[in-house]
Parts: structure tokens; sequence; C-alpha cells
């Protein structure tokens, strides 16, 4: 008798357990039908609340992280849509996943947008970074990545982090290679950590993207007149002869390279270049 009492305490329990179960899994359905109902009426920061109680519900329901996150995107709230949107990437089949890794990517994607226009470039790397790891091979991702990446290493250059500047740079030079900024920050970068000749091989191939560009002739100036001031004679040379084909007249050019000339020990070529100041 007490042995049969036991079975149906049992049976009794797990009956109770199973209608939790059910009436938990039908509230969290309650909530996503209500959040998506919302949704769809463009409602999204009232549906947003609706998303996350059927996540608290049912901590792997995947439509309710799906339309959560991008509850969040409609709204633009790009860093708050990346965690319910991996969530749900992580959840989904292979298949579907392919569906999710577009918004996933438009979170991170929006996430670097904004860190950008906060001065956060750091964080803007690392969003855009992850947004390339789901589309390799989107070209704007790409853009966006080498655009922060130049505002990153000009920040670290002012702030006198040049050793940090140089890895910026070069990494944009690597994704862009046709893009003027990369190689004239790279160039700047180098000069500023003492780097005569790679700054002006840098310099080199800004010259040959825009050579029309204003600020070269004037930091052709300035390398040549500080390479020639630190008694690096060759690269002043370089830094002025350079400087002159971009702007055949330029006397400050014409009378550096004299000096460069003369104080390498040239005097024909010294008087040369005056001659022709």
């Amino acid at each position: 008798m007490q042995g049969r009492n036991s079975i149906l305490i049992i049976c009794a329990a797990l009956f109770l357990i199973s209608c939790a179960g059910t009436q938990k899994r039908s509230s969290a359905d309650n909530e996503f039908e209500k959040g998506l109902a919302l949704y769809n009426d463009a409602k999204y920061e009232q549906a947003v609340t609706h998303f996350v109680k059927a996540t608290e519900l049912r901590p792997k329901y995947l439509d309710a992280y799906v339309y959560l996150g991008r509850s969040y995107l409609k709204l633009d709230r790009w860093i708050d849509a990346i965690s319910p949107l991996q969530k749900a990437y992580n959840l989904a089949p292979k298949k579907t996943s392919q569906v999710i890794a577009g918004d996933l990517f438009d979170a991170f994607f929006g996430a670097s947008l904004y860190a950008f226009a906060e001065s956060d470039y750091e964080a803007s790397i690392n969003y855009i970074r992850q947004a390339l790891k789901i589309n390799p091979g989107s070209a704007i991702a790409v853009k966006e990545l080498t655009k922060s990446l130049l505002a990153f290493g000009t920040k670290l250059l002012s702030n006198g982090k040049v050793l940090k500047a140089i890895p910026a740079f070069k990494e944009a030079v690597e994704l862009s290679p046709g893009n003027f900024d990369a190689y004239f920050g790279l160039a700047k970068a180098f000069f500023s950590n003492g780097e005569a000749l790679n700054a002006l091989d840098a310099i080199k191939n800004a010259i040959k993207i825009d050579p029309k560009n204003k600020e070269l002739v004037k930091t052709l100036l300035f390398f040549g007149a500080k390479f020639l001031s630190d008694r690096n004679i060759p690269e002043a040379i370089s830094a002025y002869k350079e400087t002159l084909l971009l702007s055949p007249l330029n006397l400050d050019a014409s009378l550096g390279l004299a000096r460069a000339f003369f104080s390498n020990g040239d005097s024909r070529n010294a008087i040369k270049a005056v001659r022709n100041a």
C-alpha cells in the first residue's frame, strides 16, 4: 500500500512538472506572438520587451532572439543587436544561420559606424573585423576598416604613439593599396620614428597615387630639412629631388638641394642646384 502511494506521488509530481514546462513554453510563445504583432506594426520598442521575456522563459528560443535582434536593428541600436543575433546564429541550423548572418553583419557594421562617429576608432575596427569574419568579401566593410585604421593611426600619431600608429597604417596599405592617405600616413609615421628610408619609400608610393596632392610638397620640404639637420644627406637629397619633380620652380627645394649637395662635398651639383633656383 505504501509503495503504491509512493508511485502515485511520483507520477503526480512528474505530471505537475510536465504541466509547468508546458505552461512555461506556452507563456514564452505568448510573449513571442505579442512581440511579433508589435514588430509587424513597427512598434519596435514595445516589441523588445516581449521578445526579451520570451528568451527569459525559453533560453534557446531561436525566433525570439532573431526578432529581438531585428527590433534593435530597426531602432538603430546596433550594439544591442549583436548579442541576441549572435545567440540566434549559434542556435540556428546551418541552412538558417546564413540568413541570420546577414542581420549579424548589419549589426557589427552599424556598431562600427556608430563607434567611428563617437571617435572610438579602436572599437570601430574591432566591430568591422567581426563583420568581415561573416562576409570576408564585403568591399564596403573593407573600405570602412581602412577608414577606421587611418583615423586610428592618425590619432595615435598625434598622441605620440608612433610604434602603434605604424601597424595601423601598414594594414590600411595592405587593405587598400591605392589609397593615398594610407601611404601618406605611413610616411609620416615612419618619419616620426626616425626611419628615413621607409618614410621616403612610403611617400613615393603616395606620389604615384596622387602627384597633385597639395600636402606632398610641404611634407617633402619638411622631410628634406629634417634629414639635412640630422645629417641624413642621401635621404635629404632624395626628398628635395622629389619636391622639384612635383614643383620644378620651388625655390626652397632648390636651395635645400644645394645645401644637401654641399654638405655631401658635391660642390658641382650644389652650384648647379643654385643656378636652377
